[in-house]
């Protein structure tokens, strides 16, 4: 899919092995340091593996400068369940360009395709720039998550 959102034109679509050194780097931004050049590869073939997750990104001129990963979760009462994003981020340069909102928007696409419900994210409390953008796309906070290293 091309998108033309009056400034960039973008085109989303499913990741592919190209894609995944960028898509680490992509990771990285988001601060998950231990994503590497060397576990990327097979992480993503393992997902590729799975139909629930899907990972898309977003190209400029044919170089990988955006990503949303997801995953379809079972929910009890609904035969589809929610789709849970795990991970979105768009190059530093390029941010509040419209890219992050068309991935969003395709990811609401596929997971309304699919009879979801609702899609559910999570975002570090130190991203405020982060909260502001899922809000002015429609997103509420209305619940805590928490976790644990073990």
């Amino acid at each position: 899919m091309t998108v033309d959102n009056g400034q960039l034109k973008i085109t989303i679509r499913a990741i592919e092995p190209q894609d995944y050194l960028a898509v680490g780097l992509l990771w990285n931004q988001l601060g998950n340091r231990w994503v590497t050049a060397e576990n990327i590869g097979p992480h993503c073939e393992r997902e590729q593996a799975n139909e629930d997750y899907m990972t898309f990104v977003a190209l400029l001129d044919g170089q990988v400068v955006g990503l949303v990963s997801t995953v379809k979760c079972f929910s009890p009462g609904f035969d589809v369940g929610y789709m849970h994003i795990r991970g979105l981020a768009v190059t530093e340069t390029l941010r509040s360009q419209g890219i992050g909102a068309q991935l969003l928007d395709y990811t609401e696409n596929y997971a309304s395709a699919l009879g979801v419900h609702s899609i559910i994210l999570n975002t570090g409390v130190q991203r405020t720039e982060a909260h502001k953008f899922y809000k002015r796309q429609g997103y509420d906070n209305h619940s805590w998550c928490f976790s644990k290293s073990l």
